[in-house]
């Protein structure tokens, strides 16, 4: 009589045993896919308030350092800033000079440019009002042993030959008592300032 061998399932088995399994892990196509959570307001706003904390740790730009008025840099912005643009051809703010002398005290000599103007005598009156401005900053710029101001003002002017130059027509001095002694509160001292000065000279189409 003849044996049969067993084979076990073979493999018929085998592919129906695994056609049963895959049934039974995909999802069946009634069941939906589990939704994903949406964040809620006060999820929402957790988020912008930690976005503003983090930004408010952020490093800020550091600030330029403040130059002392009380140096030739400094005082050469506080002029620059008071007296404005010019309106010839010449630099409004020629040059700024502090000399300091422990027996002697501190000297400040200014030289700018005068602007042009409409007549003469709003001309004049733009000197004035230049050397009362230039003298209330370095009122402020707060030197300790301000010893003198020497102020030269300058403008194109023409000689005998019809040739035009730019010359010193203001050149006045006032000693550190009489540049605090000034009020510069009252802007009518600037119609004296030149006659108020304690040395110097003036042009004479700059004096009246």
């Amino acid at each position: 009589m003849r044996k049969v061998r067993n084979y076990g399932l073979g493999c018929l088995g085998l592919l129906v045993v695994a056609f049963v399994a895959l049934m039974v892990l995909m999802p069946s196509p009634d069941e939906e896919p589990e939704a994903t959570p949406v964040p809620t307001s006060l999820d929402v706003e957790d988020v912008i308030d930690a976005t503003k904390e983090a930004r408010a740790e952020l490093p800020t730009s550091t600030p330029a350092p403040t130059v002392p008025q009380n140096t030739e840099a400094g005082l050469r912005t506080a002029l620059s800033k008071e007296l404005g643009k010019g309106n010839r051809d010449a630099r409004r703010l020629e040059s700024v000079t502090v000399e300091s002398n422990e027996a002697t005290g501190t000297v400040v000599t200014i030289r700018w440019a005068i602007n042009d103007n409409l007549t003469e005598g709003m001309i004049r009156t733009g000197a004035r009002s230049d050397a009362f401005d230039i003298l209330g900053v370095v009122a402020s710029a707060g030197f300790d042993d301000l010893a003198q101001v020497d102020l030269e003002g300058t403008f194109s002017m023409l000689d005998q030959y019809g040739n035009a130059s730019e010359d010193v027509v203001v050149d006045t001095s006032y000693t550190g008592e009489t540049v605090a002694r000034i009020n510069y509160d009252n802007i009518l001292v600037q119609d004296s300032i030149f006659e108020i000065a304690d040395g110097g000279t003036v042009h004479p189409l700059f004096r009246e």
